[in-house]
C-alpha cells in the first residue's frame, strides 16, 4: 500500500521524502505539491506551523506548514507525518522543508502554537527566523484558563475588551 501511495504522489505532482525505522517501516513522510513548492519559494517570508495530534487512523501527528502571501492570503506549503511530536521528528520535517525551499531561501517569521519541541527545532533548523506565537492560540488559552481568576463578570469583560483592543490595534 505504501508503494502505491508513493506512485500516486509522484503521478499527481508531489515532491516527497520519507524515513524508515530500523525494521523498515515508514516512520516519517514529508510531501508537497509542486505548485505549493513554487508558492513557498515565491512567498517565503512567513509560515504558520501547526501539528494535529494523533487524529488520523495511524495515530501519527500531521504537521501542516502554511505560507502567507504578500496579499495576506494563505496557501498550503507542505505536510509531514511522523511517529511522535518529538524534537528529532520536527528537525527531520524542518530539514525536508528547508530542502524543499532550496539553498538560500529561509523564512523570516514562523508562527506556532507553543509546541515546545517544534519551537526548539525551529531554533536549530532556522536560527535566523523569528518564532511568534499564534494570536488565536493565545486567545483560546485566555478564554479557557483566565476566567477563574476574576471575581466579577465586569472584571472579566474588562479583560476581554482590553484583549480585543490589543488584537485589533495590531491588525
Amino acid at each position: 500500500m505504501i508503494q502505491i501511495l508513493f506512485e500516486e504522489l509522484g503521478k499527481y505532482g508531489f515532491l516527497f521524502d520519507l524515513k524508515r525505522g530500523s525494521e523498515g517501516y515508514l516512520t516519517h513522510l514529508f510531501f508537497a505539491h509542486y505548485d505549493f513548492v513554487t508558492l513557498s519559494k515565491s512567498y517565503s517570508t512567513v509560515f504558520v506551523m501547526d501539528s494535529t495530534y494523533k487524529t488520523n487512523c495511524f495515530k501519527m501527528p500531521l504537521l501542516e506548514i502554511i505560507g502567507i502571501t504578500s496579499f495576506n492570503t494563505s496557501f498550503y506549503s507542505c505536510f509531514a507525518f511522523f511517529r511522535k511530536e518529538g524534537h528529532e521528528d520536527y528537525l527531520w520535517a524542518l530539514g525536508a522543508f528547508s530542502k524543499m525551499l532550496g539553498h538560500g531561501i529561509y523564512p523570516f517569521v514562523i508562527v506556532t502554537d507553543r509546541e515546545l519541541a517544534l519551537m526548539k527545532a525551529i531554533w536549530v533548523g532556522f536560527p535566523m527566523a523569528s518564532n511568534l506565537l499564534c494570536v488565536l492560540h493565545i486567545e483560546k488559552n485566555i478564554l479557557s484558563k483566565c476566567k477563574a481568576y476574576f471575581d466579577t463578570k465586569e472584571g472579566w469583560e474588562k479583560l476581554l475588551a482590553a484583549w480585543n483592543r490589543v488584537v485589533h490595534s495590531s491588525t
